[in-house]
């Protein structure tokens, strides 16, 4: 048995050193091989607890393939702790996160570490680069971006993550999701109190390539720009991009205004844009769908939690529409405004005016079909 001394004597600890020179790792997770080479480490455990010390001390370096680097030095006066990661490769990480995720490229960024007596540790990033080819994790799927952020803080005891600003300039973004899903895109469901709390000051995304895909066809945009701004706890975006699939012309619109809650306001404008192209959706909310259709518009809209609201020029040399026991044709068709509930599904359209209108009632047997004009 290990017993403490007699009488009035006391323990006492005396500080040592560790210290590994060119030595190697091998972690390994789901037929992943984690490799770390030339590990060098100097650890005087009494330079850790000295306050004097007047110049960074050298902890830990090692390397990785295929050209990653870590370095970890004390700062002076046993102020916490610095670190750099160069040129890291994100494959070798994929692994670790235990979310499924598919992860291709590189990382390298410097920083802080401090870790107080009784707390659990804050790390802070001053500047990182993410240099991705391929990352997916299904919604989500990103290819070919750059990504900077500075001034990142995670805190460990209240569980706050906190970025100054993210910036990405090019790149590919891919989301499964049905861009009529509004309810959802705008309004996502509550975190848990449970879980880390986000909070982004600003981002700016340069000409990025945005590719929503569900059971409906693909829908493709190009962002010119997407600007998120960060004053007095209220965020705003302003936002340049052309919606290029499904329609036959790109569809180009600007949008401004706050998302919190949101209240964006903005302009769209397209010239003869093919509607039968929107059957597959249309499907999912009436019964009606488009049999030719040309599309010009110059409107302004209002993008709000609960839907969305235009008011412009809408016009339509030839339409025809139709159901199952119906088809409406109209000439030279225009509108003033369309208003749309997002939650109720609710489509409105105001101020229409034709100089034509025929409905037509059929019949759906289409091997004898009876066609009869109403007008």
């Amino acid at each position: 048995a290990l017993n403490p001394p007699s009488g009035d004597s006391q323990w006492q600890f005396s500080p040592g050193r560790i210290e590994v020179i060119d030595s190697s790792l091998y972690l390994q997770r789901d037929q992943q091989t984690l490799q770390i080479h030339h590990i060098n480490l100097k650890l005087n455990m009494a330079n850790l607890l000295d306050s004097t010390q007047t110049s960074n001390q050298p902890l830990l370096r090692f390397e990785t393939d295929p050209g990653g680097e870590f370095l970890l030095e004390q700062n002076a006066q046993n102020k916490g702790f610095h670190w750099q990661i160069y040129n890291w490769p994100l494959a070798q990480l994929a692994p670790w996160f235990n979310v499924g995720i598919e992860l291709n490229g590189k990382f390298t960024a410097s920083g802080s570490l401090t870790w107080s007596s009784g707390q659990l540790p804050v790390i802070k990033v001053e500047d990182s680069t993410l240099n991705i080819v391929q990352l997916r994790r299904p919604p989500f799927g990103v290819q070919q971006a750059n990504i900077k952020a500075n001034n990142i803080q995670i805190d460990f005891n209240t569980q706050q993550l906190d970025i100054e600003s993210i910036s990405a300039n090019g790149g590919e973004l891919t989301v499964q999701a049905d861009p009529l899903d509004f309810s959802n895109l705008i309004n996502p469901p509550q975190a848990s109190d449970n879980l880390w709390q986000l909070r982004l000051n600003a981002l700016a995304l340069l000409d990025w390539q945005i590719t929503l895909q569900d059971k409906h066809p693909t829908v493709k945009s190009h962002v010119e720009h997407f600007i998120l701004e960060t004053e007095n706890q209220q965020q705003n975006i302003n936002a340049a991009f052309e919606v290029t699939e499904p329609f036959n012309h790109a569809v180009k619109m600007n949008l401004h205004g706050p998302i919190n809650p949101v209240l964006l306001q903005g302009t769209i404008q397209a010239d003869e844009l093919a509607l039968e192209r929107l059957n597959p959706w249309l499907k999912a909310l009436d019964t009606w769908q488009f049999e030719h259709g040309r599309l010009t518009v110059d409107s302004r809209f209002c993008l709000y939690n609960e839907g969305f609201y235009t008011q412009g020029k809408w016009s339509l040399p030839r339409v025809s529409i139709f159901s199952a026991d119906q088809r409406i044709e109209t000439t030279q068709t225009s509108l003033q405004s369309i208003g749309l509930q997002f939650d109720e599904k609710i489509l409105t359209l105001n101020n229409m005016h034709s100089e034509t209108l025929d409905v037509f009632l059929t019949t759906p047997d289409l091997n004898n079909p009876v066609i009869q004009n109403i007008n």
